[in-house]
């Protein structure tokens, strides 16, 4: 799989401490165009995914907070990837924690 999808020019990252995923990126390594994330159907990884985007559709509340989130993040964080993504991390373990409706 990594060399198929390096061929179509990502570049792969070590997962090092995310579990259950492969990374991979594209583009100029100070303005990234795309990230990708794969995971095996199943894994605790997929499971948590499909459970937020269950609860996004269920709870539009939460999809507008989520998105709010995200705009904010992205704005504070546009050369740190690392950071936009740790800094929504908080947010979907306490509306994971929160349940359905």
């Amino acid at each position: 799989l990594v060399p198929d999808i390096e061929r179509i020019g990502y570049e792969h990252h070590p997962n090092g401490d995310l579990p259950d995923r492969v990374i991979f990126a594209k583009g100029a390594r100070h303005r990234r165009t795309h990230h990708l994330s794969l995971t095996m159907v199943g894994s605790p990884f997929w499971c948590a995914n499909i459970a937020f985007r269950v609860l996004q559709r269920d709870r539009p509340a939460v999809a507008e907070a989520y998105r709010e989130l995200k705009r904010s993040l992205a704005s504070a964080y546009s050369d740190d990837r690392a950071s936009y993504t740790d800094g929504k991390e908080a947010f979907v373990v306490a509306a994971l924690e929160s349940g359905p409706g």
